[in-house]
């Protein structure tokens, strides 16, 4: 039964990544968005609210996934998904983008 749920759950999540749009923000929104992906904006402890904001959201849901198992491009196609799933608003979403993308695998 396990086995069922876990490969439910998983065929769940590989649906929603492929559903999702590339584009997490609307074009021109400044401040908010200013920065995402580059970390040179985002203080460490800016990065560790990041961490603690996607730990304390995604695992509740499903298996929590470190951010190395993807590339930031992979992660592009999952976050603004689950973002809004979670209902994170826009500055808990880049903290938690920039953490993510601070710490995904490289290639």
């Amino acid at each position: 039964m396990k086995k069922i749920c876990a490969l439910f759950i998983i065929g769940l999540v590989v649906l929603f990544s492929f559903s999702c749009h590339k584009k997490m923000y609307p074009a021109g929104k400044k401040g908010k968005t200013e920065g995402v992906g580059d970390n040179k904006t985002f203080t460490p402890e800016q990065l560790a609210k990041g961490k603690t904001i996607f730990t304390d959201n995604c695992a509740g849901c499903h298996e929590y996934h470190e951010p190395a198992e993807l590339t930031v491009s992979e992660w592009s196609d999952v976050l603004p998904t689950m973002t809004k799933r979670s209902k994170l608003d826009d500055d808990e979403t880049a903290l938690v983008t920039a953490w993510i993308n601070a710490n995904a695998k490289k290639g």
